[in-house]
């Protein structure tokens, strides 16, 4: 015998002798254990119990993720949840609508910002505009930018790579603008 086989049949040997000491114990220990609990819920029905079952199992699953399968701390999560709650307190709803309200119109006014005598398009025309009426209604729109995008000016929302790019872009488009990508085996082009 090797002194790896040696050293393995000894770690057998211990397994087997603390197994023989400690099971007759981890048995009793369990039988306690199954007594008490059996004690314990007599008077109970069989769906009270399973329902306790099942809702102690949802609650320690929930608390269990909550303390350690998230990426923020403990603290934090204690805050937010703080927070979150004092949200349903009936005499913080004015002042959250409030907030709401200013937000909602700071939003608007910084994303599509109300111009006084401007003719804005909130529904679809019962009747199909003519193509003239859909290109200068796209060329009226464009006179709204107030923005150099071309010169760069707009940092993340759109690069220009020039006029020749853009030529180039339209006469793709002009040939794929019905292609569906999803499907190459129609559309090989696109």
């Amino acid at each position: 015998e090797t002194p790896k086989q040696q050293t393995m049949a000894d770690v057998l040997r211990f397994v087997e002798t603390t197994a023989a000491d400690v099971l007759p114990f981890v048995v009793d220990v369990l039988s306690q254990v199954r007594h008490a609990i059996n004690d314990r819920l007599q008077g109970f029905e069989p769906w009270q119990i399973l329902f306790y079952a099942i809702g102690i199992t949802l609650v320690t699953t929930a608390l269990y993720s909550w303390i350690f399968d998230s990426l923020a701390t403990p603290w934090q999560r204690l805050k937010a949840f703080a927070f979150a709650s004092m949200r349903h307190i009936p005499i913080m709803w004015p002042k959250i609508e409030s907030k709401l309200r200013r937000t909602t119109e700071d939003v608007k006014n910084i994303v599509a910002p109300y111009v006084p005598g401007q003719k804005y398009t909130t529904k679809l025309p019962d009747d199909g505009l003519a193509p003239d009426a859909v290109l200068n209604e796209v060329v009226r729109m464009e006179e709204l930018a107030k923005t150099d995008w071309k010169g760069g000016r707009v940092s993340g929302t759109v690069y220009h790579g020039g006029d020749e790019l853009t030529r180039l872009i339209c006469r793709v488009f002009e040939r794929c603008a019905w292609a569906n990508p999803l499907h190459p085996e129609v559309f090989p082009h696109a």
